[in-house]
C-alpha cells in the first residue's frame, strides 16, 4: 500500500511537471512575454523562461529514478511552494494579469491555481515523508 501511494504521488507529479514544462517550451515566446508582464520577475523573464521548464524537467528525472526519488519529492515540494508563494503575490498585487503557465492550467483563476498547487505540494510532501520512513 505504501509503495503504491509513493508511486501514485510520483507519477502524478511527473505528469504535472512534464505537462507544465512542455506547454511552456512549446509556447516559449508567449511564455517569456507573459513573465515579462509580472511586476515581481519582469527583469529576469528571459532567463526564467528557460530556467523554469528546465528545472521542472530535472525534477521529473529526479522523481523517475528510485535512488533520486526522495530528492525529487523534496525538489518538487520546494518548487511548488515557490510557485504557490508567487501565485499568492500575484493574487494580491496583480490579479488582472494572465497566468504565465501554459495549457489547461493557464485557464484557471489565480485562486484555483493556488489550490491546485497546494494539492500537488501535498503530494510532494506525502511522497517525501513516506520515503523518509522507509
Amino acid at each position: 500500500m505504501k509503495k503504491t501511494l509513493v508511486y501514485t504521488c510520483c507519477w502524478l507529479l511527473m505528469l504535472l511537471f512534464v505537462y507544465a514544462a512542455m506547454s511552456k517550451l512549446f509556447t516559449l515566446p508567449q511564455f517569456t512575454v507573459t513573465l515579462g508582464e509580472s511586476p515581481l520577475i519582469h527583469k529576469g523573464a528571459g532567463t526564467l523562461a528557460y530556467v523554469i521548464p528546465i528545472t521542472e524537467l530535472v525534477v521529473v528525472l529526479l522523481l523517475f529514478f528510485e535512488p533520486t526519488r526522495k530528492a525529487g519529492f523534496a525538489a518538487s515540494f520546494l518548487l511548488l511552494l515557490l510557485f504557490t508563494v508567487y501565485l499568492e503575490y500575484m493574487l494580491v498585487y496583480a490579479p488582472a494579469l494572465p497566468c504565465s503557465c501554459g495549457g489547461v492550467i493557464a485557464k484557471m483563476s489565480w485562486m484555483q491555481h493556488v489550490w491546485f498547487n497546494l494539492f500537488f505540494t501535498g503530494l510532494s510532501a506525502t511522497g517525501f515523508l513516506l520515503l523518509k520512513h522507509k
